[in-house]
């Protein structure tokens, strides 16, 4: 059984009425040790702590204890990419749990939580490993023998915190972490599932903590912390400084730099916020500038060569320094002068080791100024709003984030989290409430901080958007599926697969109505009911809570065939019942979702260019597809990032088309879809439309560019992604689909293709899933190739202001 099927994950940004103070950051060889009196309950315990990584794939301890690393240790760490908790005595495994998933996220928080009890009777319950809440079923094990004592843990050998004997070091932040001697507790002593949100969050532990028990809790910014469970036993430190400690927490999650979206000369370290540069290349932070609002941050340049530190779009050239293209700006240090596209300009003064360039950027203006020890450059007042004073950009009306580097340069970045610059600096606290900056920030600005976003406009997207699994009850066909529950809505666009059958995707939705004769499928050109009467089942009802599926023919091959064929449903909700729309030329019946950016609009068409259909949104749609049901053709699309004298077809493989008679060379309005003369648009038959448009935290419609490397570009999305699909545009390629169910973890590897009723692959080389959005992680063509075009649409399982790492 897959772990994570509905994962519960998120405590970033959330108000819980609980809120984590601080963290600790670990790396080159810093660690907490102590060696407890005496010895106190080997067979049952409970350890709990939040993580952030730093370098992704490397191995660390998060506690251990033993002699040697070999044979003789307990521990829990990330074993690279997996997670493990074990413990070994001469060479044999008392217990050895490993997960299958790999944990590669390093922009958000992990709840880890280990129990081990070898008094269970179970023996699968002996040992246990929670991530977020969820237990790991998904694992490789050695279970511990009933009543067998840990070989190291609570015993009077050293404890570490932060590597195992010298070896091994953790690279990332620790927090909240408690270890409960002699109970064998669950998540929920930890933890919560948000009402508002259905996401985990923290939650004050209550309970005792037995003989060997403590609690860091990281509150006193100094090198040894101290036990806050009333017992005493505190801890020492090797190699750590006041500056490890850090307000970045798994309630309030900063921003850092993006060990998966560098050049690849980047080396980054101190929780992600030091970048070293060899040869020339920059980095990008975690977390997008939100286009409203103003922010502030700083970076102390720690040596004397050439740091350049700015902002960069989504697709700015990472191998070459900031503003080396039209897609950066950057403030050089070596000579002052603000590059982009390739040039410099005169700008501001030179800076240099030790000097402190803060950046502000009004989002609300369009505009960003830079500072030099706290005198903003060229005379400029991030204050003066739309005047703009002094600014050394004014027009930016796209999607930034912060970035730096340039030739062999090191700097260290403060987004509000740690003002001593790592310990490059005497802290000074400066800032709003939960801010920790060297100078005090423009009036109005704030920290690139989860807790200073806007609350998303939809909280929980799984009240709009959901992935349903289910698995064959029957195995010819022959008996009706029946009801499928737990979608949590009543869906209006039901779009279903065999996933390990052959079968045709299988559409239906609420405005052509359900039953026989109403489905359409997105691997062909087939006219509307085409196989209805050929047993691939039909939905014969919307319910409250999911769909009804009934026999067609007497079988039931697209929702219910084969013993043990596993199957999907991707669940969209619009408006309900369609209403009469006459905002185009052609009346339109539309069922609408504005706060959700979806409709499904029907119509007649008219062969007509320059026809317009009302689509029921707020605003223009980003995204369109349509399809002519009584007449076979392809389906055909509209993507904002192709452009108004394109069209991509979603049942084939080819290079998206460019005609005027696709949308008359017009793109979407606020109110309606403009149509050209083609007959996949506008025929002369009834036509079915889906629009969509991006929502923030909850629905991305936009575009990126491969880099041909196993280590793939990184997309942001600004939410933990739910579903995929992606398109190449620049050559012929499939359209891959992708959701958060099948497997439920990175890799998440099961494939389908919207335009082949193939079913799904299962290599692992296809994309991680992230608390931000997504990473390829192949040379695919049809996803990553190098210098390779696509276009995708992404629906949220979390919004980023909530989601912890995945």
């Amino acid at each position: 059984m897959p772990i994570f099927n509905n994962i519960l994950a998120g405590a970033s940004g959330q108000s819980t009425g609980y809120d984590i103070e601080r963290s600790v950051v670990f790396d080159t060889n810093s660690y907490f040790t102590r060696t407890p009196s005496s010895s106190s309950n080997r067979k049952t315990w409970t350890w709990s702590g939040w993580i952030k990584r730093g370098a992704p794939d490397q191995r660390g301890f998060l506690f251990w204890s033993g002699t040697d690393i070999s044979n003789n240790n307990d521990g829990i760490e990330f074993d690279g990419i997996v997670l493990r908790a074990f413990s070994y005595a001469s060479g044999s495994a008392v217990f050895n749990i490993v997960s299958s998933a790999y944990y590669r996220d390093p922009s958000a928080w992990y709840h880890i939580m280990v129990c081990f009890d070898s008094t269970e009777s179970s023996a699968a319950n002996r040992a246990k490993l929670y991530v977020n809440g969820e237990k790991l079923t998904d694992i490789s094990e050695t279970q511990a023998s009933l009543n067998a004592d840990c070989g190291f843990i609570n015993t009077t050998t050293e404890h570490r915190i932060g590597n195992a004997n010298g070896s091994h070091q953790w690279d990332g932040y620790l927090a909240e972490v408690h270890f409960i001697d002699g109970q064998a507790l669950t998540p929920a002593s930890f933890g919560e599932t948000n009402s508002n949100t259905n996401q985990w969050i923290a939650k004050k532990y209550e309970g005792s903590y037995g003989t060997n028990g403590f609690y860091l809790d990281f509150a006193t910014r100094a090198t040894d912390p101290i036990d806050a469970s009333g017992n005493g036993n505190n801890w020492g430190s090797v190699n750590v400084i006041a500056g490890d400690w850090k307000i970045d927490s798994p309630t309030n999650n900063f921003a850092t730099l993006n060990p998966l979206d560098p050049a690849a000369n980047q080396t980054l370290s101190e929780g992600n916020l030091k970048q070293v540069t060899s040869g020339q290349g920059i980095s990008k932070g975690t977390m997008q500038i939100p286009s409203s609002g103003k922010w502030y941050w700083e970076v102390c340049q720690t040596d004397t060569d050439q740091l350049v530190i700015g902002i960069a779009k989504p697709t700015a050239t990472l191998s070459n320094y900031l503003g080396s293209d039209a897609n950066g700006w950057g403030y050089g240090g070596y000579d002052g002068s603000l590059y982009n596209n390739g040039s410099g300009s005169s700008y501001g003064n030179t800076y240099t080791n030790g000097d402190i360039v803060g950046v502000a950027f009004d989002a609300d203006n369009q505009a960003v100024y830079f500072s030099k020890n706290n005198t903003w450059q060229n005379s400029g007042d991030p204050t003066s709003g739309s005047s703009k004073t002094g600014a050394a950009v004014s027009s930016l009306t796209d999607e930034y984030s912060p970035a730096s580097g340039s030739q062999n340069s090191s700097g260290v970045y403060n987004f509000g989290q740690d003002s001593s610059f790592a310990g490059n600096k005497t802290a000074q606290g400066n800032g709003g409430d939960g801010e920790d900056f060297y100078y005090t920030p423009p009036t109005g600005y704030k920290a690139l901080n989860t807790s200073n976003l806007d609350d998303p406009s939809i909280a929980d997207p799984t009240k709009h958007f959901n992935t349903k699994l289910w698995t064959s009850t029957s195995a010819d066909g022959t008996s009706a599926l029946g009801a499928v529950t737990g979608v949590g809505f009543q869906p209006d666009l039901v779009w279903a697969k065999g996933r390990t059958a052959g079968w045709d995707h299988n559409l239906f939705n609420s405005v052509m109505g359900t039953g026989l004769g109403k489905a359409l499928y997105t691997n062909g050109t087939f006219i509307e009911g085409a196989y209805d009467t050929s047993g691939y089942g039909n939905v014969t009802s919307f319910d409250s809570d999911g769909f009804t599926v009934g026999l067609t023919a007497g079988n039931n091959y697209a929702y219910n065939y084969g013993s043990g064929t596993k199957y999907l449903a991707w669940n969209w909700k619009a408006g309900g019942t369609a209403s009469s729309n006459g905002d185009g030329s052609i009346t339109s019946s539309v069922s609408a979702n504005p706060t959700a950016g979806f409709s499904i609009v029907s119509y007649t068409g008219n062969s007509t260019a320059g026809a317009t259909v009302g689509h029921g949104l707020s605003q223009a749609p980003d995204l369109v597809i349509t399809k002519e049901r009584t007449n076979a053709d392809s389906w055909l699309v509209f993507h904002k990032s192709l452009g108004n004298t394109k069209a991509a077809f979603l049942d084939v493989n080819v290079v998206p088309g460019t005609h005027t008679t696709y949308w008359n060379n017009t793109s979407p309005s606020s109110t309606v879809v403009t149509l050209g003369s083609d007959n996949k648009g506008n025929g002369s038959g009834t036509m079915i439309m889906y629009c969509f448009h991006s929502v923030d935290g909850y629905s991305k419609v936009d575009s990126y560019t491969g880099n041909g490397s196993t280590d793939g570009t990184f997309v942001y999305t600004g939410f933990r992604p739910a579903f995929l699909l992606i398109k190449r545009t620049d050559a012929t390629g499939v359209w891959p689909m992708f959701d958060n169910k099948r497997v439920g973890y990175n890799w998440d590897n099961r494939q389908l293709r919207a335009n082949e009723a193939t079913a799904e692959e299962t290599s692992n080389t296809f994309i991680d899933i992230l608390s931000n959005g997504f990473k390829c992680k192949n040379t695919a063509a049809d996803k990553n190739a190098s210098g390779g075009t696509y276009i995708y649409l992404a629906f949220a399982e979390s919004p980023f202001k909530y989601s912890n790492a995945r």
